[in-house]
């Protein structure tokens, strides 16, 4: 119970229980990069107006936007090891969007999540 990654799933819980779990939906249509290997995978999941997508090695991806509600997105690079959030800046929710996590490598995972900009999620 003491391996770093049984300390580190309080923070994904509270990731996954700032945005509405009922709605939610795997959605791999988001992510234009396809057959990615194992170690590099990414995948994506979205409710009706925010999405998440997982990069296990902070590798860069491109997104099909206009899946979820909002003309604006707002979001944040959400780090699954420590709870911290970078904020990035607010999108136009139209077209393909390519996005690159802070870090990246073996290791260093990182959860990009965007939602319409008029709601207020707060991740605790």
């Amino acid at each position: 119970m003491d391996l770093p990654g049984a300390n580190q799933m309080k923070y994904v819980r509270r990731l996954m229980e700032a945005f509405p779990l009922l709605e939610r939906i795997p959605d791999q249509s988001l992510i234009e990069e396809k057959n990615m290997a194992a170690a590099e995978r990414i995948q994506a999941t979205r409710g009706d107006d925010y999405l998440m997508v997982y990069s296990t090695a902070g590798k860069p991806f491109t997104l099909n936007l206009q899946k979820i509600k909002g003309a604006s997105l707002k979001g944040f690079w959400y780090n699954p090891r420590t709870g911290e959030q970078t904020v990035i800046d607010a999108i136009a929710n139209t077209g393909s969007k390519k996005f690159t996590s802070p870090t990246s490598n073996y290791g260093q995972d990182w959860v990009l999540v965007l939602f319409d900009a008029a709601k207020k999620y707060d991740v605790k």
